[in-house]
């Protein structure tokens, strides 16, 4: 008999990473994964960073939007993050594509790692670790080109692992474990995403209390090691984390309301993510109701994706209800929260973590704790197959009538119901927004490929009480891969030649014209605001995480719109709508767009003020509203 190495399953893994994302491997160097996160932000970002590194500049401000506003503060720009300075050494499309397969690759290898850690049988960490790095979560935010998603989220399951070691064995504490945790958690940090690094904070911290005995001793060392390894982890990522805790108490992020944290909460139509894979283009599944629109809808924007395959689901059902352990407490604790955190508003008790838990506020879209529960989900359906592939005495688990009983009875009910509502509704893709109501043609349901797959779950269910180890064993992965290869979303690449961009062309233009007296320009979102960054120009407007709240105050304010509640990345379109493009005087804007009857009218500013001046006289008003107010008023000099 051949001795199959341990490494094959995680070389399994890698795999089938490497043919799910084949599109972003063979692609020619120049091409550009087309998501509107590179095409208008990142791809930008790192070619001036590229730049000014190359150049030997640290490139700490950014003079090219928002009027100036700190660069290295916004962690999204992924400044001290060693893997992402892969840039300076290649073309940079080129190199985001090659790191979103790394952290894939990377998330499926943390995942394969930790369940070892946690399960008995190779095979089971080789089938929790491929939903994992292969489900909705990680295909939707590659595909999207939400880099620093992909990024943060690779390293949770490594972080899981070195803080169960740190957390385990013996009362003294184990040092080597409790750095090398806060070492992973301080990478996660530099990544870029902190909403993520919010969440695997809360997430290790739930797991290692959850996992902890009854003993207080036991609670209490763990409470302990959490400690040092959270100050650990800051001493690590100090160099983002403070310059960004300081820009995010400047911003207009510093008091939001709790709509604004709330919005995009996973909303209970939305569940159907679990049962439906996420495809490009398509924002919602309209549900039809005796031939005419109904207005009901189940939102699949890239936030909802929740899929991780219909084995898998299964599996985690069996875990959850079946797996015993310290590890397997834990993980149902993270699971709870995480369900918690995801629907966000949906629950009063969302409301009240806003209140109680530090720094939660600054966040939008709760819908993003489905990083955790994809995890959590992951860990059990691998706990659930251990479960199957143990034996009682003599017999093993998976020709016990129980379990398959409960299958066949779960799958039998799912396909009734599934095959029900599809009989007696039609589905309708439809790619616009939910207010327009933009049906189209009636579509392949999204309802039959989870169908056909409950089917196979079925019929392996009930084979199974005449299976031997091994073809049971490759009946589930082949079902579980062919399930996530179906799924995978397509990456669509377009060919990027940035001195070529019209947009690049037309800041290049509009700024050769105002370089020599040092003034900026002002054009509305239907333009890439930080192209900007590469022509030279400097913009009021931009697309950025952060504004600081007094540039973003004070703009809204002269131009008589109040702030929009949802989306912030960038100014609002409405500021570009009225016909003097110059109420921004002390921004010292000398050319001034709007977009009108589907073009940009370039308007100039006869008189713009200078970027600097002497102050004659100076007077103190009570606030920064009355401050607003007279800077506003026609007789402010």
């Amino acid at each position: 008999m051949i001795k199959r190495s341990p490494s094959l399953h995680l070389l399994a893994v890698v795999a089938l990473v490497i043919l799910c994302t084949r599109q972003l491997i063979f692609a020619p160097l120049a091409h550009l994964l087309a998501a509107p996160d590179l095409e208008q932000y990142f791809v930008w970002i790192h070619l001036y960073i590229k730049r000014e590194l190359l150049a030997g500049r640290l490139p700490l401000w950014n003079p090219h939007i928002y009027a100036g506003t700190p660069l290295a503060a916004n962690p999204q720009a992924t400044l001290f993050y060693p893997p992402a300075w892969l840039y300076l050494l290649m073309p940079v499309p080129a190199a985001e594509r090659l790191l979103i397969l790394l952290h894939v690759a990377l998330a499926g290898a943390f995942m394969y790692l930790w369940l070892r850690r946690v399960c008995q049988s190779r095979v089971a960490a080789m089938i929790g670790a491929m939903p994992f790095a292969l489900g909705g979560y990680m295909m939707a935010n590659a595909a999207v080109g939400h880099l620093t998603m992909l990024f943060t989220a690779a390293w949770l399951p490594l972080a899981m692992y070195c803080v169960d070691r740190a957390c385990d064995g013996p009362p003294r504490w184990n040092w080597r474990w409790i750095a090398a945790a806060g070492a992973t958690l301080g990478v996660q940090v530099l990544a870029g995403e902190p909403q993520n690094s919010y969440y695997t904070a809360v997430g290790v911290a739930v797991y290692a209390l959850g996992r902890s005995s009854s003993s207080l001793a036991h609670v209490g060392r763990s409470f302990l090691a959490l400690v040092v390894i959270a100050l650990a982890a800051g001493g690590v990522a100090a160099v983002q984390l403070l310059p960004t805790a300081e820009l995010a108490m400047q911003s207009d992020r510093s008091a939001n309301t709790a709509e604004y944290a709330t919005a995009m909460s996973l909303h209970p139509p939305s569940l159907i993510g679990f049962l439906v894979p996420w495809s490009i283009g398509v924002r919602a599944i309209g549900v039809v109701f005796d031939g005419s629109p109904q207005p009901f809808e189940i939102n699949t924007n890239w936030e909802f994706a929740a899929y991780l395959g219909i084995l898998p689901l299964l599996l985690a059902g069996i875990g959850l209800v079946l797996a015993r352990g310290p590890a397997s407490r834990g993980v149902r604790a993270v699971l709870l929260v995480a369900i918690v955190l995801a629907l966000g508003g949906v629950t009063p008790v969302y409301a009240l973590l806003l209140k109680i838990v530090p720094g939660l506020n600054l966040f939008r879209i709760p819908a993003r704790a489905l990083l955790l529960i994809a995890f959590s989900l992951s860990t059990l359906s691998a706990f659930g197959l251990d479960w199957l592939l143990a034996s009682a005495g003599d017999r093993p688990n998976w020709r016990r009538r129980g379990w398959r009983l409960a299958i066949t009875n779960i799958s039998l009910v799912a396909l009734l119901l599934l095959a029900i509502f599809e009989r007696h509704t039609l589905l309708y893709l439809v790619e616009s927004g939910p207010e327009q109501m933009q049906w189209q043609s009636p579509a392949t349901s999204p309802l039959r490929m989870p169908q056909i797959l409950l089917g196979a779950c079925l019929l392996l269910a009930i084979a199974s009480a005449w299976m031997n180890r091994r073809v049971f064993v490759t009946a589930m992965c082949a079902i579980v891969v062919i399930d996530l290869l179906l799924a995978t979303p397509q990456f669509t690449l377009k060919p990027f030649a940035p001195r070529r961009d019209d947009d690049v062309a037309l800041m290049s233009r509009l700024n050769a014209s105002i370089a020599k007296d040092n003034f900026r320009i002002d054009l509305p979102p239907q333009i890439k605001a930080n192209a900007a960054m590469f022509a030279g120009a400097q913009n009021v407007n931009g697309y950025w995480p952060l504004s600081i709240g007094r540039f973003y105050r004070y703009v809204h304010a002269m131009r008589g719109v109040p702030p929009q509640g949802g989306d912030r990345h960038e100014l609002a379109a409405a500021l570009y709508d009225t016909a003097n493009p110059f109420p921004l005087p002390v921004l010292s804007v000398a050319r001034a767009g709007r977009y009108a009857q589907s073009e940009i009218a370039i308007a100039e500013n006869p008189a713009p003020l200078p970027r600097a001046w002497i102050v004659a006289d100076a007077k103190r008003v009570a606030d920064e509203d009355e401050a607003l107010a007279r800077m506003k008023s026609a007789s402010f000099d």
